[in-house]
């Protein structure tokens, strides 16, 4: 990870915008979660679709807040999105993955 602020640039009603794109990602785009304080393994249903907005989640997320740390694994046996935050932004991450019903 390298030293960047732990902070947000989206403005208040960006914010609950996201939040409710995540929490409707997390519940219908997502079978598994495996997380520890400062990383988690999304494992993505079998679909396009999951996998374009696990992309354009992530890509968006992380223009505003750079802290985050991104990365898709494409394999015979499904996708993952690999998430990482630096150990300040442990709460950030467990908050995030709480949207999941």
């Amino acid at each position: 990870m390298t030293d960047v602020p732990i902070a947000c640039t989206l403005s208040a009603d960006g914010v609950v915008e996201r939040v409710g794109e995540w929490r409707d990602f997390l519940a219908s785009m997502v079978q598994t979660i495996e997380a520890t304080p400062n990383r988690a393994v999304v494992h993505l249903i079998n679909d396009d679709q999951a996998v374009l907005m696990a992309a354009s989640l992530a890509e968006r997320e992380k223009a505003c807040c750079a802290f985050f740390e991104f990365s898709l694994d494409v394999a015979a046996s499904g996708t993952d999105l690999h998430i990482a935050v630096p150990a300040e932004a442990e709460p950030i991450l467990a908050g995030l993955l709480a949207l999941r019903p």
